[in-house]
C-alpha cells in the first residue's frame, strides 16, 4: 500500500543522519550496548543447547561424504523418464482395456442383442452393502465385503467391479441393462492389469448410455438417501469429453426473443450451461444472444473464441443469470455471425483448430436459410461447421425447419420439453461429433489438466478433514466395430456408433513422488504444467480455500496459469509484462528443451512474508503428453551426499540400522522419556505398501519405516527395492508367481540410505552424555526458559529432546498416538528454509519466530533455528537445520532486565523500563517478537502498530517494501437478478417471480451436478457439504488479483552492525517524536526504540491484501480480467473433423417426436413445468 498524504509529509522532515539529530532518544552506544548484552549471551545459548558444534563437526568429518553442485539436467532427465515409463504403463493397461470393451461389445452384439439382460454380476455402487428400501425391488446382489486400501485411500474389493448409474437415468432401462452385461467381462482385463501394473490406480469405462464401471468395486460416497444427492455423470468429466471429440470450436447462439420467456428462458439457459460443461480446455467458445441483433453475452469476449477453462466458463454462467428477453428473432443475422467468427478464428492459435459447430438453441425458425449456409459451408467443405439446433418448448410442434438445419449440416436435432430433459438430449451431440474418429478408428490417448475427483472419506489411516484428491486422467475412446446395422427395409446400413470413454487416474500425489523433492534439496522444487499454460504441479498453487465448512475449491482452481504462480522480481504493476518470464511460459508449453535463471519474489507463511533470489529452472517435455516437467533450484546450489548401504544381518555382518533411530537400549513405551524421539517427513516416500498380503498396520510412517528396514536385513536374496511392476523384468511381470494378494511395495534407495546416514550422524542426539549440562550451561537453560532442541535434515529426519517441564505427555493426538512436538516435515518447513537462506548473510545467525498474533497467549514458544553446512572441496551445501525452542515470557523477561540498565550511570533513566520509551524487537519481515508497550502485540506486523515509524525505517532502506500479487485469489461478489424492472409490476408478479426463481433453481441444482457449487466447486465428482452458493450472505466467490505489500530487510540493514534513527517533526499532539533503530548480533532480530510520550497518530501501514486495480487505460484486458486468453499454447497434434466417408452413413440427426424418459426426473421436470405454467 502506498504510503498517505500524512505520512509523506513526515517522511520529508525526517533527518536521516545522526550527526543533524539533537540529543533524543536512546544513543548509539546505549543501544550498541543492549544489543549485544541480548544478542551474544541468546546466541551463545542457542548454540550450546542445539548442540550445533558437536553436529556439524560430524556431519563435516564424515567418511564417504562429498559435496557437488547440482545437476539440474541430469537429475530432469532421469525424472522425466521414470514419469514417462509411469505413464507409458497406464497407456498399455487402456490399450488392452480399450480392445476388450470393443470385442466385448461386438461379441455380444454379434449373438444377437438380449432382449431382456440379466447381468449377473451388476453391483450397483450405490446399494452395496445397503438396507434396500421396502418397496424397493432390486434383484442384484448388493452384499460385498471391502476392506480399506492405502493405495486408492477408499474401502474396495478387488475381485470385481461395481457399476454406477446416474440419478436421473433409469438403472433399469434396457440399453443400460444391456450395456451392463455385455461389459461384465472386461472384470478380467482390470485385474489382469492391476496384476501387470500394481501401481494402476482406478480404471474405468463410461459408457455412452450413462453407466459407469469401475475397479475396483467401491460403495458410492452418495445413494440419494438421508440429503446425499448423488448427481455424479461420467459423460460430464473431462477424461470423458476430451477422449470423446478432438478439440473443437463452438459458438452457442441462444435466442432471447420475446417468445423466449418463462419455462422456455430456463430450459434455454439449461441447455447453454449444460453445454458448456461439457467443454474442456483444448476447446474454444464464445456465447451469442439473439433477438433483434446478435450480441456476446460476456462484452469482453467480443469477437473471439476463447479458451473453454473454468474461469471463462464461469464468467459466461453469471451472464446467463443477467440477461432479458425482447424482441423478435433475427435467425439469419445469428447465424451469419455465428459462420463469420468461426471463419475469422479458425487460424488462430486462440482456437481450437480443429473441429467447429453451431449450437442454435431457439423456439422455432420461420425459414430454412439454405442460400446462408451453403453460402458458408461451401468456402471449406473439408471443414465443415457442424450445426446442433435445440428446440425448445413442450408445446412447440414445428420443428422442420430447425431439424433441417441440423441434418443438412451433419448435426442433430433435440426437442427439449422439460428441464429434466437437458442433460440427456444436449450429451447426444458428442456421439456425433465423434463420428471421423470412429470411420478412420483412431483411438487416441488423450490427457486432462488436473482436477478434483472426490473428497477424500474419513478413515482412521485417511485425512480427517475435508479434502480433495486432485488428480489428472489418460482416456481412449471405445469404438462399435459393429460398423453396419439393419434398416426399417431390412437393408444393411453403414454406421459409425461411439460406445463411450476407458480410463485411469493419476493422482497429484503420485506424481510428487515421481519427481521426489529430496533430490532437489531445500528451496528446490518441480513442477508440471499443461500445453495451455495450466499448473498440474507447483508448490504455490492454491486450489482451495479453507473454511470452516471443509476446503472450498476455488472458481478458476484447475486453470491456474503458470504465469500466476512465478512472480518476478519486478516493479511491474500489470499481469504478464515481464517478457523474460513470458518467455520462459512459452518454452514450457510448446515443451521445448531448455533453461533460465530467473530473479523472483517467493510469497511464505500465507502471504504473511516474502523473499526473493535467483533461481535455476530446467524443463522438457513429457513425451506422449502434453505435459512439461521443470524443476527450480536456488541458483549455484549444492548438494551434499552421504548414504549408508543397508546390508544383511549375520551373512553380510550387516549392522541393524534401525538402532540409529531407536535406541535398543530404550524401548518404546507410554509416555515417559523413552518415547520415540525422532520422526520423518509425513510427505515423503521412504517405503510404502501399495498392496500387502498382511493384516498388520501401521500408525505412523515411522513404524512403516523401521518394518521394512527389518524386512531389508533380515532378506534372504538380494533386497528389491521396487516391486511394483514398473521397471521390472518383464518375464517376471507376466510369471504365474504375480497375484492380487502379493506384496507389491516400493522404497527409494537413495532416500532411505540417505536417511540411515543421517540417523547415524545425528545419533548423538539422543544420548544421555551429550545432554549432561554444567552449573554454568544449567544457568543458561533456566534463564531463557528452554523447553525443546531438535536436528532436522536434508532427508527429512527429524530429532527432538525435550528438557524437563510441566508439558511432558501433551503431544497425543485424539487417537492416543504420539505426534512430534516441533512439524516434521524438514526441508518443508519453513523455519527449516529461512534458517538456510539466512545463512548466506550471516552464516553465524539464529533465525527467531514466533506465531503470528501470539499476544496474549500463554504458553507461547520462540523458535530459534541455524543452518548446519558442510564445506568439502571449496563447496557448501545445507545438510541440516538445528533448532530450539524456548519460553517467551521468560526470554521477553530477560530482555527488560538487559534494557532496564544503561552505560551511563546508576541515575540514567534512558531504559525502556520507563514509559518514555516504547522498546521493540523486530525480525526480518517486520513482526514483533518482543515489546515493552502491549503484550498483545507480540507476532503482530510492526506497521499495523505503528505505521509511521515502520514508513521511516522503509525511508532509511532498513526495511524495503515488496510488492506481491495473489493471481489466484477469490472475491465474494454480491448476486444480482435477472431485469430487477420486473418488481415494479404487481405483487402478485413478485410471488410468482419469486416462486419461479427457487423452483427452476431447485430443478437445475437436483438435474444438473455441475451447477452445483458452479461458482465454488465446479468440475468436482463429490461435493463436500458446504453452503450452497446462493446462501452464503447472497454472495458467490469470483476470481480477482490481490496485491500485498510485504517487507523485508533493506541495504542499510545489510551494513554491518548498522544503527539508525530519526525525527517524526509535529506527528502527534504538537510534539516531535523520534526512532532509534539497531542491529542485534548474530540474529535475524533488530531493536527499535520510539517514543512513548508522542504518538504519531493511528496510521497503519499493512500487510493486509487488497483487490489489485490496474490502469485500464493502458490495458483493456485489465478491466475484462482475461489477460490469460492472449497467450501462447500448444495445439494438440491429433484432430478428427472430418471424413468424406460420413455421408455414407445412416442418416441419424435426430426425430421431431418427444423422446421417452422413464427416469422419476422427467416427471420431477414435468410437474414442476407445470407449476411454473399456471403459477
Amino acid at each position: 500500500m502506498a504510503p498517505t498524504p500524512q505520512i509523506l509529509i513526515f517522511l520529508l522532515l525526517l533527518a536521516l543522519s545522526t550527526s543533524d539529530l539533537p540529543d533524543r532518544g536512546i544513543s548509539r552506544q546505549q543501544l550498541e550496548n543492549w544489543a549485544s548484552k541480548f544478542g551474544g549471551p541468546l546466541s551463545e545459548f542457542a548454540r550450546s543447547v542445539t548442540k550445533y558444534n558437536e553436529l556439524h563437526g560430524r556431519f563435516q568429518q564424515s567418511r564417504g561424504s562429498e559435496v557437488s553442485q547440482i545437476n539440474l539436467a541430469n537429475i530432469l532427465e532421469t525424472m522425466k523418464l521414470n514419469i514417462e515409463e509411469h505413464f507409458t504403463e497406464r497407456t498399455i493397461a487402456l490399450d488392452k482395456l480399450q480392445m476388450e470393451v470393443e470385442q466385448r461389445a461386438l461379441h455380444y452384439n454379434m449373438k444377437g442383442v438380449n432382449p431382456e439382460p440379466n447381468p449377473t454380476n451388476y453391483y450397483s455402487a450405490k446399494r452395496i452393502n445397503r438396507l434396500p428400501a421396502e418397496d424397493d425391488d432390486w434383484k442384484f446382489p448388493t452384499d460385498l465385503p471391502l476392506k480399506y486400501n492405502k493405495h486408492f485411500n477408499a474401502s474396495v474389493n478387488f475381485s470385481t467391479s461395481t457399476v454406477h448409474v446416474p440419478t436421473s437415468i433409469y438403472e433399469k432401462e434396457l440399453k443400460v441393462l444391456q450395456g451392463i452385461e455385455w461389459s461384465s467381462d472386461i472384470d478380467d482385463v482390470f485385474m489382469s492389469n492391476l496384476r501387470d501394473y500394481p501401481t494402476l490406480h482406478w480404471q474405468y469405462f463410461g459408457s455412452v448410455t450413462g453407466f459407469l464401471r469401475q475397479y475396483p468395486a467401491m460403495s458410492w460416497r452418495k445413494d440419494n438417501k438421508e440429503g446425499q444427492t448423488d448427481l455424479f455423470d461420467s459423460r460430464m468429466r473431462p477424461w470423458y469429453t476430451s477422449a470423446a471429440n478432438s478439440p473443437k470450436n463452438i459458438v452457442i447462439l441462444q435466442d432471447t426473443s420475446g417468445s423466449m420467456t418463462g419455462r422456455r428462458r430456463e430450459i434455454a439457459k439449461h441447455v447453454v450451461y449444460t453445454i458448456l460443461d461439457t467443454l474442456t480446455d483444448n476447446d474454444y467458445v464464445n456465447v451469442i444472444n439473439f433477438s433483434t441483433n446478435a450480441t456476446p453475452i460476456v462484452p469482453c469476449f467480443h469477437d473471439k473464441l476463447v479458451a473453454a477453462s473454468l474461469e471463462n466458463i464461469r464468467e459466461f454462467k453469471v451472464a446467463l443469470d443477467q440477461d432479458s428477453t425482447q424482441h423478435m428473432a433475427d435467425h439469419a443475422a445469428a447465424i451469419a455471425a455465428a459462420f463469420k467468427l468461426l471463419q475469422s478464428t479458425v487460424n488462430d492459435s486462440d482456437s481450437a483448430g480443429c473441429n467447429q459447430a453451431i449450437m442454435l438453441i431457439t423456439d422455432g425458425s420461420p425459414y430454412y436459410y439454405e442460400e446462408l449456409f451453403r453460402e458458408f459451408q461451401e468456402k471449406d467443405p473439408k471443414n465443415p461447421v457442424r450445426v446442433f439446433t435445440y428446440l425448445i418448448g413442450k408445446e412447440v410442434t414445428d420443428f422442420r425447419e430447425v431439424r433441417w438445419m441440423a441434418c443438412t449440416n451433419q448435426g442433430y436435432f433435440v426437442h427439449v420439453s422439460t428441464l429434466g430433459e437437458v442433460q440427456e438430449q444436449v450429451l447426444k451431440y458428442l456421439p456425433i461429433m465423434s463420428r471421423p474418429m470412429v470411420i478412420k478408428g483412431k483411438h487416441d490417448v488423450t490427457w486432462t489438466p488436473i482436477y478434483a475427483s472426490f473428497v477424500v472419506p474419513p478413515h482412521r489411516s485417511a485425512p480427517t478433514t475435508n479434502e480433495f484428491e486432485f488428480v489428472i486422467s489418460v482416456s481412449m475412446p471405445v469404438f462399435d466395430l459393429l460398423n453396419t446395422t439393419t434398416n426399417e427395409d431390412g437393408k444393411k446400413e453403414r454406421v459409425a456408433n461411439f460406445l463411450g470413454v476407458v480410463g485411469t487416474d493419476i493422482p497429484q500425489r503420485e506424481l510428487k513422488r515421481l519427481t521426489t523433492p529430496f533430490k532437489l534439496g531445500v528451496n528446490g522444487y518441480a513442477f508440471i504444467v499443461t500445453n495451455n499454460g495450466h499448473v498440474v504441479l507447483h508448490p504455490q498453487w492454491r486450489p482451495a480455500i479453507r473454511s470452516t465448512h471443509g476446503d472450498i475449491l476455488r472458481p478458476n482452481y484447475n486453470s491456474v496459469d503458470y504465469m500466476e504462480v512465478e512472480l518476478v522480481d519486478s516493479n511491474g504493476t500489470f499481469r504478464n509484462n515481464d517478457s523474460q518470464l513470458l518467455g520462459v511460459r512459452e518454452e514450457i508449453v510448446m515443451q521445448y528443451k531448455s533453461y533460465h535463471t530467473l530473479h523472483v519474489r517467493i510469497p511464505q507463511d500465507d502471504f504473511r512474508r516474502v523473499t526473493s533470489r535467483r533461481q535455476q529452472y530446467e524443463y522438457n517435455g513429457i513425451d506422449g503428453t502434453p505435459y512439461t516437467l521443470g524443476l527450480t533450484i536456488p541458483e549455484k546450489a549444492n548438494w551434499f551426499r552421504g548414504e549408508i548401504e543397508i546390508m544383511r544381518i549375520g551373512k553380510d555382518e550387516g549392522i541393524n540400522v534401525s538402532h540409529y533411530l531407536d535406541n535398543p537400549n530404550q524401548p518404546i513405551s507410554g509416555t515417559n522419556l523413552k518415547t520415540r524421539k525422532w520422526s520423518i517427513n509425513p510427505n515423503w516416500h521412504y517405503c510404502d505398501y501399495i498392496r500387502t498380503r498382511s493384516d498388520e498396520t501401521f500408525d505412523n510412517k515411522e513404524d512403516l519405516l523401521v518394518h521394512f528396514l527389518n524386512k531389508i536385513q533380515a532378506s534372504s536374496t538380494n533386497w528389491r527395492w521396487k516391486n511394483t511392476g514398473v521397471g521390472i523384468n518383464k518375464n517376471i511381470r507376466h510369471s504365474n508367481k504375480r497375484h492380487l494378494e502379493e506384496d507389491i511395495y516400493e522404497c527409494d534407495r537413495e532416500l532411505v540410505q540417505s536417511l540411515i546416514f543421517d540417523a547415524n550422524v545425528t545419533n548423538i542426539f539422543t544420548s544421555s552424555k551429550l545432554w549432561k549440562f554444567d552449573k554454568n550451561e544449567s544457568k543458561i537453560i533456566e534463564m531463557y526458559g528452554a523447553l525443546m532442541a531438535f536436528i532436522a535434515t536434508r532427508s527429512g529426519l527429524t530429532r527432538w529432546i525435550e528438557f524437563p517441564d510441566d508439558h511432558q505427555n501433551h503431544h497425543r493426538n485424539g487417537n492416543n498416538e504420539y505426534e512430534p512436538p516441533v512439524d516434521a516435515y524438514a526441508t518443508e518447513s519453513l523455519w527449516y528454509q529461512r534458517a538456510v537462506e539466512r545463512y548466506e548473510s550471516d552464516p553465524n545467525s539464529f533465525v527467531y519466530s514466533v506465531p503470528i498474533n501470539a499476544g496474549g497467549k500463554s504458553g507461547t514458544r520462540v523458535t530459534a533455528t541455524r543452518a548446519v553446512f558442510v564445506t568439502k572441496h571449496g563447496r557448501k551445501a545445507p545438510v541440516a537445520v538445528v533448532g530450539i525452542q524456548f519460553d517467551h515470557q521468560t526470554w521477553s523477561d530477560r530482555f527488560l532486565e538487559i534494557t532496564g540498565t544503561c552505560i551511563e550511570g546508576r541515575d540514567c533513566k534512558k531504559t525502556c523500563t520507563n514509559a518514555e520509551f516504547d522498546c521493540y524487537v523486530l525480525d526480518d519481515n517486520g513482526f514483533i517478537l518482543i515489546t515493552t508497550k502491549k503484550q498483545e502485540d507480540t507476532g503482530k506486523f510492526f506497521g499495523e502498530v505503528d505505521g509511521m515509524v515502520m514508513e521511516m525505517l522503509v525511508n532509511s532502506d532498513v526495511y524495503k517494501r515488496v510488492r506481491v500479487y495473489d493471481f489466484q485469489a477469490s472475491c465474494p461478489q454480491p448476486l444480482s437478478f435477472t431485469s430487477p424492472a420486473n418488481f415494479l409490476f404487481t405483487p402478485f408478479y413478485h410471488l410468482k417471480w419469486f416462486l419461479s426463481w427457487i423452483l427452476t433453481h431447485l430443478v437445475y441444482i437436483a438435474l444438473n451436478w455441475n451447477l452445483v457449487l458452479a461458482d465454488v466447486l465446479d468440475d468436482l465428482d463429490m461435493h463436500p457439504p458446504i453452503h450452497d452458493y446462493v446462501s452464503i450472505n447472497k454472495t458467490k466467490l469470483s476470481p480477482c488479483d490481490k496485491e500485498y505489500d510485504l517487507f523485508m530487510y533493506g541495504r542499510s540493514y545489510n551494513s554491518h552492525n548498522f544503527s539508525s534513527n530519526g525525527i517524526l517533526n509535529k506527528c502527534g499532539h504538537n510534539c516531535d517524536g523520534y526512532f532509534n533503530v539497531h542491529y542485534i548480533p548474530h540474529t535475524n532480530l533488530i531493536l527499535v526504540v520510539t517514543d512513548g510520550r508522542c504518538q504519531c497518530g493511528h496510521n497503519a501501514t499493512t500487510i493486509a491484501p487488497r483487490v489489485a486495480t490496474y490502469d485500464v487505460l493502458n490495458s483493456t484486458e485489465a478491466l475484462c480480467r482475461i489477460p490469460l486468453t492472449s497467450l501462447p499454447r500448444k495445439r494438440p497434434e491429433s484432430c478428427h473433423n472430418y471424413n468424406s466417408e460420413e455421408k455414407e452413413l445412416l442418416e441419424d440427426c435426430g426425430k421431431g417426436g418427444k423422446i421417452e424418459i422413464s427416469s422419476p426426473s422427467f416427471y420431477i421436470g414435468l410437474l414442476l413445468s407445470l407449476v411454473l405454467t399456471y403459477l
